[in-house]
Formats: structure tokens, sequence, C-alpha cells
């Protein structure tokens, strides 16, 4: 996909917010209507390089009911088409939110492997939530399909990183749940965050915008070539991005 093509078309996507209260309170009024899967996912640096290669995860992404921004990087391509960014939302701090807001929920929770998988789960049935249905995130995308068609949830979480999970959300939607309005979250490491094995970065590193900085000295081997090769790639990208802009103005 060309640059005109890929970015403008997610960024229109992109819903913006001023808190994350009020992206609860939307993405809560979007799943009380809901009669079906309702997909919420997030946008960072990484998922827009992803989306310039891989069409049916462009696809999924676009495909999403609820698409939030994630990271400075995606930040600063707004600034560079001289649009607001609103608040950072990313799924490490807004996952937990929203299963903090209402206890009592049916939660499937999909992703990663053990230990990290079981520990996540007890995580969340210490939220007073009741776990209806848990896999690795490793099976092939049927088993899941099948999995949702016979589950009551209220809330599916996705762990198993991009594209996998957003490519599953769009084949989730498909299918009609067994409870109406059935939120499916794109979560990435979010099950791993909660096991409490990964930590997250001290609040400075978070202030200062260097959260990705710290995971990539935790995990150098996993994450060098999305954040040093990815994020060289993405700011090429923005500066043509903003050439672009400021020619056709």
């Amino acid at each position: 996909m060309s640059i005109g093509g890929v970015v403008p078309s997610l960024l229109e996507k992109i819903s913006i917010f001023d808190s994350s209260s009020d992206a609860l309170d939307e993405i809560q009024k979007l799943r009380d209507q809901a009669k079906g899967a309702l997909i919420l996912s997030f946008v960072n640096a990484h998922a827009i390089n992803l989306a310039y290669k891989e069409p049916d995860f462009c696809s999924a992404l676009q495909n999403s009911d609820i698409l939030l921004r994630d990271g400075i990087g995606v930040s600063i391509l707004y600034r560079a088409v001289s649009k607001a960014a609103g608040i950072n939302l990313n799924g490490t701090d807004l996952i937990p939110s929203l299963l903090n807001t209402t206890t009592g929920l049916r939660v499937a929770v999909w992703g990663t492997r053990d230990p990290n998988l079981s520990l996540a789960v007890e995580k969340i049935q210490g939220l007073d939530h009741c776990v209806t249905s848990v896999l690795n995130g490793f099976h092939d995308l049927d088993r899941y399909v099948s999995e949702f068609s016979n589950i009551d949830a209220d809330i599916v979480v996705l762990g198993m990183g991009m594209p996998k999970q957003e490519i599953l959300s769009a084949l989730l939607k498909e299918v009609p749940p067994v409870r109406g309005g059935c939120l499916v979250v794109c979560g990435g490491a979010i099950l791993d965050f909660l096991s409490g094995n990964i930590e997250r970065a001290p609040d400075i590193w978070i202030k200062l915008r260097f959260e990705w900085l710290y995971r990539l000295a935790k995990e150098p081997k996993r994450l060098w070539r999305r954040y040093l090769l990815g994020n060289i790639v993405f700011l090429y990208r923005v500066i043509l991005i903003s050439l672009r802009t400021r020619f056709e103005k």
C-alpha cells in the first residue's frame, strides 16, 4: 500500500479522547448498544509499520469498532499532519481500568502461555470476574473462532500480539456470540503484565515517554528489531508524510 493510503485511513479511523474516562465511557456506551462482537484495538508505531506490509492486518484494524492511539510515535505522526493527538491510550493501562470499572463480568482469556496465562487468570478472577474460557495464544485461528461461538463472555481479552490478535478479532466479528454486546479487546502483552512476570517501567520512564526504551532494555533479543529498526522506518515514513502533507497544501 502507498503512504497516501495506509496512514490517512487509519488516522481517520482512530478515536481521539481528552481523558481515559471519556474513552471508557464511550466504550461502555457502544458495548451497551452492540448486538454482537465489539472490537477494541490500539494503533502504535509498530502497528503502522505492520499495516504497510500486511494488508489483512490493515483491514482488521479498519474493521475495529473502536481504534485508539497508543504511544509517542503516533502522537508525532499526528503533529506531522497538523492534527490533535488527544491523550495516549495504551492497552496496558486501559484494559485494567476496563476490568476495574465493573465486577461480575464473564471474561475469556486468550493469549500468552503458562505460567503467565494462569497467573493472569488468577489476577482477573481476583477482581471478582468469572473466567469462562482460557486458551494460550498459539492455536490456529479456527480454534478460537469455534470457542467463541460456544462461550458466554462479556469480554474477550486477546493477548497474542500483532498481527494475529487483530486478524482474529475480524473473524470473531462475523460470529454471533452467545452473549450480545461482547467486547473483544486486542491487548498485546497485557496478560504478561497482569501476570506480574513482566514489569511496567517505573513512573518516571512512563512520564518521560521512554517506556519503550525500558522494555527494550529488559527484552533486547525480542524487541530490538521492533524498537530500533522499526522506529527508524516509522520516523522515515513520518517525514515523507509530513512533506507530502505540506506539498498538498
